[in-house]
């Protein structure tokens, strides 16, 4: 009955037949769709990447490492008194240049003088008497033991001789080296004893600037390094003299000392000081830093082509920052750097290059 309706009635007709065209209809376009991006896939798979690259060739680069530091005499002497006295002479010399061998104190003579003229009489006579001695001998009227007490004799007042001399020495206490007075540590008219201070001096040239290097970078440097020293607004070039062996117990760093020259004492002790030290020349590259990239385990490095066009990852490591660009080490001397593109190749996939030759922008 139903089938006898449906066949009689020109409406379903119509409808069974749109039906059938419908599900004819998406069937079709489900097939083809599948093989559309079956057919898409083996073309795109086909076809290699296409990015920039740019040939680089290394340069010898002379990395440089600043280091906080401060200036320091190079030598600091605290005169004292060899002999002891009165304090009768003081130079008019505090905080002023001297000369090497110039009286910063003088000791009372007191009766040194007499002592020495009692010595060297004392010796005159040990000579006569030891010279008589050999005479008896030769004649036969003397005995070994008289020559040799008259050559003790002699002998003791030609030592107590030159210890009077060296007391009158030591009565004006003299600059070791040209230097500066820094202070007096006592006043005209002081009783000095056996090694009171007369005075400070320091040695400012050369002056000596010191700093502080971690663990990490002291095995880069050495002596006889070249570097440059920032201090009170000036520029000088100083030599790298001293690389400490061992680190200090509370910081764990290692002192370093520069030399340089201060012929016009415009430089004073305890200036703070930047110290920029030339390491040993490197190849490196310099490229923007754009270009750095990370591997999967967060290390930095560059991506470039080796000669199959394959995609090769170098670690590297910054040696310098400039507003041009940064120095790199690490990347083979002669490489082929991408340089637009490299965010969507991967180390190892293989691509196509487009030779780059513009200039490389930061």
């Amino acid at each position: 009955m139903l089938l006898k309706d449906i066949s009689t009635n020109k409406n379903y007709r119509t409808a069974l037949l749109i039906l059938l065209l419908s599900l004819l209809w998406l069937g079709s376009g489900v097939f083809t769709s599948h093989d559309t991006q079956a057919q898409a896939d083996r073309v795109n798979s086909s076809q290699n990447l296409v990015v920039k690259a740019k040939r680089l060739e290394a340069v010898d680069f002379v990395p440089s490492m600043a280091v906080k530091g401060r200036t320091e005499a190079n030598r600091r002497v605290t005169l004292r008194a060899q002999v002891g006295g009165l304090l009768a002479f003081q130079a008019d010399a505090e905080g002023q240049l001297v000369d090497k061998g110039e009286v910063l104190c003088g000791i009372a003579e007191e009766d040194r003088a007499l002592k020495l003229q009692e010595a060297r009489s004392g010796l005159e006579q040990a000579k006569i008497e030891y010279d008589g001695a050999l005479a008896l001998k030769t004649a036969g009227y003397q005995s070994k033991q008289a020559i040799a007490a008259a050559k003790a004799r002699r002998d003791s007042m030609a030592a107590l001789l030159k210890r009077r001399e060296l007391e009158m020495n030591y009565l004006e206490i003299r600059a070791p080296f040209k230097s500066t007075v820094e202070a007096f540590n006592v006043e005209q008219g002081d009783l000095l004893n056996v090694g009171s201070q007369c005075a400070v001096v320091l040695e400012l040239d050369p002056l000596v600037v010191v700093g502080q290097v971690s663990e990490k970078v002291v095995a880069q440097l050495h002596n006889g390094m070249s570097l440059t020293v920032v201090v009170a607004g000036q520029t000088k070039q100083a030599t790298l003299r001293y690389v400490a062996s061992e680190a200090d117990a509370l910081t764990r760093t290692f002192r370093v000392e520069a030399e340089l020259s201060n012929e016009d004492y415009s430089l004073r002790a305890g200036l703070t000081a930047n110290l920029n030290i030339n390491l040993d020349p490197v190849k490196a590259h310099k490229v923007p830093s754009s270009l750095l990239s990370l591997d999967d385990a967060g290390r930095m490095g560059l991506k470039y082509l080796d000669a199959n066009n394959v995609v090769q990852f170098a670690l590297v490591q910054t040696l310098d920052d400039s507003a041009e660009g940064i120095w790199v080490s690490g990347l083979p001397n002669n490489t082929t750097l991408i340089t637009v593109g490299q965010e969507y190749v991967s180390a190892g996939q293989r691509v196509e290059a487009s030779m780059d030759d513009a200039v490389l922008e930061r």
